[in-house]
């Protein structure tokens, strides 16, 4: 007993062939439905799936139903239908649901059981209380959620919540750059701030993707997440006042994601959080399946 789009539209690719599918804003599906485990029905749960609860251009709500029929709710809301989905409630980083161990599929898998790249790997949209699975796992990542859909004992399908996907994908087709590249772009973003600042403000899901990459994005990532980190003072309760909230939070996670990956942790060193193995696990499938899709069009 165990413990208790990317793109709107459910595909997208930097090739003109399968540009064509990606439907932005519209909330259509166009992912293949092999067969259909969805419920809007309310009654005894006799099977793992997924059930719609509630739906709206705002706000989506999921019923998941894991192998051991435990059923747990989550809402998702954005601001218009052109947005992506980002969960309603914050909660810890790291496992949050299903299965605690996850076992990704290989592509030979995938392929078995008529699955592709896109498919593999998508951004939430309501098509995922159709799709075929026998358990889950949901994972909380810096800057979402990825829910793990299984079939015959391995992970076969992660829907992420949030704008990660899309936002490799569009700077990976406007540079034509590989993926590596753009989640290594992605992770030494900056912003300005008033008075002409430029402060750090990196994708934290990108910059665990590009520690697992080449040397030198492995470098430049951890060269911008310990800027991330030393850019707000840590250890004051009240935070620091010449942060804001968003990035005194943002600056304490770029220590947590670069302290236990990078040669010289950035400062302060920070414990190792339990989840932390597990999360860039999950951070890395989600780049190699986004590498699958973006890599061989350029």
């Amino acid at each position: 007993m165990r413990p208790g789009r990317f793109f709107h539209g459910g595909t997208v690719a930097v090739t003109s062939l399968l540009a064509c599918v990606i439907c932005c804003g519209c909330g259509a599906v166009t992912t293949e439905v092999q067969e259909s485990n969805a419920s809007t029905e309310e009654g005894p749960v006799s099977q793992p799936g997924i059930r719609i609860v509630n739906r709206s251009a705002t706000e989506l709500s999921l019923s998941f139903t894991d192998a051991e029929l435990l059923e747990y709710t989550l809402t998702f809301t954005r601001d218009a239908e052109e947005d992506h989905w980002q969960p309603r409630t914050p909660a810890p980083r790291g496992f949050e649901f299903g299965n605690p161990d996850p076992v990704y599929a290989s592509r030979a898998r995938q392929r078995s059981l008529g699955i592709s790249a896109q498919q593999a790997l998508q951004t939430l949209d309501g098509a995922i209380a159709a799709r075929p699975m026998d358990d889950v796992t949901i994972m909380r990542t810096h800057e979402g959620v990825a829910i793990n859909l299984w079939q015959d004992g391995a992970i076969t399908e992660i829907w992420y919540v949030g704008s990660w996907l899309q936002e490799v994908h569009d700077h990976a087709a406007r540079l034509e750059v590989a993926a590596s590249e753009a989640n290594r772009m992605l992770c030494c973003r900056k912003e300005s701030r008033p008075g002409g600042r430029d402060v750090p403000a990196p994708n934290l899901d990108a910059c665990a993707a590009a520690l697992d990459g080449l040397p030198e994005h492995f470098n430049a990532a951890c060269r911008c997440l310990a800027a991330a980190c030393a850019m707000c003072s840590h250890g004051d309760p009240a935070g620091d006042p010449a942060c804001t909230n968003e990035q005194q939070q943002r600056s304490e996670l770029a220590c947590l994601t670069g302290g236990p990956a990078c040669e010289v942790p950035p400062p302060p060193p920070p414990a190792a959080a339990p989840w932390v193995d597990d999360l860039f696990l999950t951070l890395w499938e989600i780049r190699d399946r986004l590498e699958a899709i973006i890599d061989p069009a350029i």
